[in-house]
């Protein structure tokens, strides 16, 4: 009787141990990368968007705004699509569950928060500014549209800003979340 329960403790034990490193490898071979490659796309996004902030503000033509946001989405798009991918694949998974609350918070950071519209922040500044990039061209023939400029660029300037409180936002976010579960990891 004994030599049965001292087996089966020790089977308890091994099980909550296989548990343990179960968890701990998945911590270390997905979280901290993730939170890796969400530190460059945010480094990323922080600088693409004072770039065009500063250059909104400096009076930068609309349609040179826009080619260089192009231009530098695509640097990390590969990265960003990847991550958000796989972090909305791990919120959905029962066995992450314990990791569940950061991986939907770095799928969060990629999505804007305007409720009448889809995509990214950066989608929607690019969507934005070749918008106003017709208009621009448009205006030299309609003078009447030519007088809505300044407030088009200022609205850009606006949007761009909100933008930047957003990300910076969601960062925060995700911080937190990281923090929480990495201070779990260590002390369990």
């Amino acid at each position: 009787m004994i030599d049965t329960f001292a087996k089966l403790l020790e089977k308890l034990i091994e099980f909550a141990k296989a548990k343990k490193d179960a968890e701990t490898r998945a911590f270390d071979l997905l979280v901290k990368p993730m939170f890796s490659d969400i530190k460059l796309i945010h480094e990323d996004y922080l600088q693409l968007f004072e770039e065009c902030r500063h250059d909104l503000a400096d009076g930068v033509e609309f349609s040179i705004v826009a080619k260089r946001l192009v231009v530098n989405r695509l640097e990390q798009e590969a990265l960003r699509r990847s991550v958000l991918a796989f972090a909305e694949s791990y919120a959905k998974n029962p066995r992450l569950s314990k990791y569940a609350d950061f991986f939907r918070a770095v799928a969060r950071y990629f999505i804007c928060s305007d409720r009448w519209a889809r995509g990214t922040s950066s989608s929607m500044l690019l969507g934005q500014l070749e918008h106003w990039v017709r208009e621009e061209s448009d205006s030299k023939f309609i003078p009447m549209k030519h007088s809505l400029m300044p407030d088009a660029r200022f609205f850009l300037i606006r949007m761009t800003e909100t933008f930047l409180q957003e990300i910076r936002e969601a960062w925060d976010s995700i911080c937190k979340s990281f923090a929480v579960i990495t201070v779990e990891s260590a002390t369990a």
